[in-house]
């Protein structure tokens, strides 16, 4: 578990982190933002709001601007090693197609190597994202992210050392 010097931290980094991005002009070409907050246990939750394809643009935004604002800041930025975050999906009816599954698992695989938290998980989104994760996930190795199917047992995931 997180300190609460760490969870002020993580509160924080995210406070400046959003003032940030919502100046990037490339946020304004998104009509639904997923709420982000960081709960008094340190984890930071993610809800996605909109369709898939929303969901990918906002995931490409999100990961060029991370990556500018993380290097012109990597001597500020104090992220704890122990970051976990939840990500909730609404259900999804159809089948990505393989370019947006490819760039879900770039997004993973920059979403790791550029805030290199300790956990992921996600929940909901139905048996589509499930699969389509699992495949991703044993495709790129990736044991620290798992799905669940409620945000209950995501959290219990999470919060287990």
């Amino acid at each position: 578990m997180l300190s609460k010097e760490d969870v002020k931290k993580t509160k924080q980094f995210l406070e400046d982190f959003e003032k940030e991005f919502e100046k990037y002009p490339a946020v304004k070409t998104i009509k639904n933002k997923p709420e982000i907050w960081v709960d008094d246990d340190g984890i930071v939750h993610t809800k996605v709001v909109g369709d898939i394809d929303e969901m990918i643009k906002y995931a490409e935004i999100m990961m060029n601007y991370s990556e500018k604002y993380i290097e012109k800041n990597k001597n500020k930025i104090v992220i704890p090693i122990e970051l976990r975050i939840l990500t909730e999906i609404p259900p999804i009816l159809k089948m990505p197609s393989i370019k947006y599954r490819k760039k879900g698992a770039e997004f993973l695989k920059k979403t790791q190597e550029t805030i290199k938290f300790n956990k992921m998980a996600i929940c909901g989104g139905g048996i589509i994202v499930k699969t389509v994760l699992a495949f991703i996930l044993r495709a790129l190795g990736m044991k620290n992210i798992k799905h669940f199917n409620t945000e209950e047992e995501a959290l219990k995931w999470l919060k287990k050392d």
